[in-house]
């Protein structure tokens, strides 16, 4: 396990976003310790421990729009948003780096990935999280997400909430 110098965790750069790499994604199987943390990053069928040569085509990193949050060249961040259909994206993936949790780094990726896929101009954002995760649920609540009953088609962990939002000019609030 690597484990970060307090002079490593400052972030000196502004955070940038921008199209998530392979690179990215050994980064990311170091911050996934356990099977847990697999599943509250990837849902379910995603097998544990990560193979970082089949993960890019596990999570569908070249098909779906994969994004890094980087400050200079250190992943902060990392999220998906997914073409559910023509009026709803669905928000996966997302994970901050360990030692940057709690510093608003999600909240950025979020509203990023949400104005993404509402320039593409889907209605509804979706996403599913760990109903034991306070502080992401005040976070994806503050964004303007409701819970709500998940699709009969897609399966769900018994431990995650189904959100929405519901994409209007004023849903997204970013400070």
């Amino acid at each position: 396990m690597r484990v970060d110098s307090p002079k490593q965790r400052q972030i000196k750069s502004p955070a940038e976003f921008r199209p998530a790499t392979l690179a990215d994604l050994h980064i990311i199987a170091g911050w996934i310790l356990t099977r847990r943390d697999c599943e509250l990053w990837a849902g379910p069928r995603i097998p544990y421990p990560l193979d970082v040569d089949l993960l890019p085509a596990d999570i569908d990193l070249f098909g779906a729009d994969s994004t890094a949050m980087v400050a200079g060249n250190r992943l902060l961040a990392f999220g998906q948003v997914i073409d559910v259909s023509g009026s709803r994206a669905h928000l996966a993936r997302i994970i901050v780096a360990p030692f940057l949790r709690g510093r608003g780094h999600g909240k950025s990726l979020v509203s990023e990935l949400m104005a993404r896929a509402r320039r593409r101009g889907c209605h509804c954002i979706t996403l599913y999280v760990d109903h034991h995760n306070q502080a992401a649920l005040s976070m994806y609540a503050g964004l303007g997400f409701k819970q709500a009953q998940h699709p009969p088609d897609e399966q769900a962990s018994p431990e995650s909430l189904f959100m929405s939002c519901l994409c209007t000019t004023t849903s997204v609030h970013t400070r």
